[in-house]
């Protein structure tokens, strides 16, 4: 019985400490707030001044960094869910709420990333392309897509085959 534990404990030890692990890493830091955007905001990505464009932004917190902003949401989800494209652990994202704001104005009304719904495929796009058109309801987000089209998802509806930004430059086989 003796020799159980001594092995059990060690592993169940070990078990929660990946855990812990796994939550620092993928897990949001509640205190984080948005930040507001200036006139000379850039798109960490492209370096594009934000202000110049319309349809959603985003930002995203890593630790011991200050936000780094996005052009679209697209390149938020990309960075999120490709872990060796971030410098370290997330502590926070946050994209403009587009419910009630004017697509090519949208203002500084952010909201958690996570909370948001999200339509993908609109016939409005962003300034890399098609984006998801962010909003702080499931009503909004309805009453969007059925004006201007597409499907309404949920954060953990989006996956990493709906985020590719390589802009099919990988599958031309012309060149």
């Amino acid at each position: 019985m003796k020799r159980l534990h001594a092995v059990l404990l060690p592993l169940l030890a070990l078990g929660a400490l990946l855990l812990v692990g796994c939550d620092r890493q993928t897990g949001f830091d509640e205190r984080a707030e948005a930040v507001a955007l200036t006139d000379e905001t850039l798109c960490f990505y492209t370096g594009l001044r934000l202000s110049d464009f319309g349809g959603p932004k985003a930002q995203l917190h890593f630790a011991g960094e200050t936000p780094r902003f996005y052009a679209d949401t697209v390149k938020m989800f990309h960075v999120l869910l490709n872990p060796g494209t971030r410098p370290g652990s997330v502590r926070a994202a946050f994209v403009q709420d587009m419910s009630d704001s004017d697509w090519y104005a949208p203002g500084d009304r952010w909201i958690d990333a996570r909370d948001a719904w999200y339509v993908q495929g609109s016939a409005l796009i962003g300034p890399l392309g098609p984006t998801f058109a962010a909003f702080s309801s499931q009503a909004a987000a309805e009453r969007f897509a059925a004006e201007h089209g597409g499907t309404t998802l949920r954060f953990a509806d989006v996956n990493t085959e709906m985020v590719i930004i390589d802009g099919g430059a990988l599958h031309d086989t012309s060149m």
